[in-house]
């Protein structure tokens, strides 16, 4: 697996809430790590998103099991 950029990440990110507008769902994800901190606009090198919790009316819950739609976000964004 290869290390992403922020360009990368913005634009995966930007995939998959595509992907989960299409499936008429809409999940707050709370990203941390190196994910995170790309979002922010801090150059860190990363291979992955680490979910910590999804936001739900406000507050945070446990991300798992990861909601479904999220999952077939997911696998769509990463066949493209």
């Amino acid at each position: 697996m290869e290390f992403v950029s922020g360009a990368r990440t913005d634009a995966v990110l930007s995939a998959l809430a595509e992907q989960l507008e299409a499936l008429g769902a809409q999940i707050e994800l709370v990203v941390i790590g190196g994910s995170g901190l790309l979002a922010l606009g801090i150059s860190r090198p990363t291979r992955d998103v680490d979910v910590l919790a999804i936001r739900r009316g406000g507050a945070l819950d446990v991300p798992d099991p990861l909601p479904p739609a999220l999952l077939e976000a997911r696998d769509r964004v990463a066949a493209d």
